[in-house]
């Protein structure tokens, strides 16, 4: 077994073919190498190409013992040579680390990858400094492929290296195009493994940016992206307004941030970007939630023009609870008919949507409430018939809905006409049907059956 010597770390950056000579001088076998240069003129054209042949047939069989001297002899005399390149230094890393994979004693594999990774932190610079043809994306590939395999193995403190993940990234925005999927993903798992989903978010959209015809690459992205949003919706809420603050043209974008407001109840921030988002014309749905916010925000009229604008963009889109939405905004204008228009057109859509007849009900209590004036008078109370048969309905499988409705029943059925009120009315009997279509409730236009309180 040949003698290691021990390195120490500095703090600072080590640079130069003195330290991979230094670090190589703990491979080299007792034998002296045949071949040696000249002070002053250097190694000849000759020395340096037998030598290369001999160290590079070693290495090429992994035959690392026997590469490592002659290899160490073109790290000292010509470093770059024959290619003017980097391969003598990479082939030095190869060599630690096949060592490593070797030996038997776990004191000697720590010194070998230790020694990989002092070489792996200097390199590159050494590189950079000596103009050396080079490849940054090479190095930064391999560095993050040792630390990713040995990293757990070694202290960590080198100068210039930090996780694979980190590595990868850099790779990435070295060369976008180049980094294979596996590392994007190892990437995005490296963030959120630490709970940084901000730089998680951060860095998918640098590569949608970069890649987003990459259908491999962006299922990742998507699948990712939505898992950290689903947890964290507010994660999702600051990558879109990155978004827009980077795009403020860019209408999907702002029509995504004001859905994110209204589903955190941030009604105050989806109102202000409200206005921008109709400039833009957005998709049937967004002029939906905006329509919800005016009416909420107690904008009738604007509630209602904006759901009109969602029903002529696309009609199908809108759901029972959107026309019962028009009816309230028709109902807070004091537009009675033309709410209960919209409250059937909700039960045209989903014959089981009870809020609908609770509110057909109101509208009935409501005129009432304005026809009758100080007194009230036989004719108005039968129009309590109406609004109790709507509460009626609407009792089912909704519990909220139905103690409502049967609570307010309850309420109106004490207002109904006596037995003495429907005697003395010659067109009523109680059990028969008649209509509610004359006067102030000429609207309604709708039957019901005559009954005594």
């Amino acid at each position: 077994m040949h003698a290691l010597t021990c390195f120490q770390r500095s703090s600072r950056p080590l640079f130069g073919v003195s330290l991979i000579l230094a670090l190589l001088l703990a491979l080299a076998p007792t034998t002296v190498l045949g071949q040696t240069a000249d002070e002053e003129e250097g190694p000849s054209d000759m020395d340096i190409r037998r030598t290369y042949s001999l160290y590079t047939e070693d290495y090429n069989n992994e035959d690392w013992d026997s590469a490592a001297p002659n290899l160490r002899w073109m790290l000292e005399y010509a470093p770059t040579e024959p290619f003017n390149d980097d391969r003598n230094y990479r082939r030095a890393i190869d060599l630690y680390t096949g060592l490593a994979e070797e030996t038997e004693s776990e004191e000697d594999r720590i010194a070998y990858l230790d020694s990989a990774a002092v070489m792996l932190s200097t390199v590159p610079n050494t590189l950079e400094e000596q103009e050396v043809e080079h490849n940054p994306y090479r190095w930064e590939m391999r560095r993050g492929r040792f630390l990713q395999e040995y990293g757990n193995e070694l202290e960590g403190s080198y100068d210039n290296l930090e996780n694979a993940p980190k590595h990868y990234e850099r790779a990435f925005e070295i060369d976008p195009e180049r980094l294979q999927t596996y590392y994007v993903n190892e990437i995005i798992k490296e963030y959120v493994d630490r709970g940084d989903q901000e730089k998680a978010v951060a860095f998918m959209g640098r590569v949608e940016e970069l890649r987003e015809d990459d259908e491999e690459v962006m299922e990742i992205v998507n699948r990712e992206r939505d898992r950290i949003f689903d947890r964290n919706p507010g994660a999702f809420i600051s990558y879109l307004e990155g978004v827009v603050e980077e795009e403020p043209e860019n209408t999907e974008a702002v029509s995504q941030l004001f859905s994110a407001y209204m589903e955190q109840r941030n009604y105050s921030a989806a109102n202000d970007l409200a206005d921008e988002v109709l400039e833009m014309d957005p998709p049937a749905e967004i002029y939906l939630d905006i329509a919800q916010l005016y009416l909420e925000d107690g904008d009738p009229q604007d509630a209602f023009d904006t759901f009109e604008r969602a029903e002529e963009k696309d009609a199908s889109v809108l759901t029972a609870e959107d026309y019962h939405s028009m009816g309230e905004a028709q109902a807070d204008l004091g537009q009675l008919s033309k709410a209960r228009t919209y409250y059937r057109r909700a039960l045209e859509e989903d014959d089981t949507f009870a809020e609908a007849h609770v509110s057909i009900g109101d509208l009935y209590v409501e005129a009432v409430s304005e026809c009758s004036g100080e007194e009230l008078g036989r004719t108005d109370s039968a129009v309590y018939w109406l609004a109790v048969d709507h509460y009626e309905k609407a009792q089912g499988e909704n519990e909220s809905v139905t103690n409502s409705a049967r609570s307010k029943a309850q309420t109106y059925r004490q207002y109904f006409p006596s037995t003495e009120d429907i005697f003395y009315r010659d067109d009523w009997s109680e059990g028969e049907s008649i209509e509610i279509d004359s006067g102030c409730y000429s609207w309604i236009n709708e039957s019901t059956t005559v009954r005594a309180r």
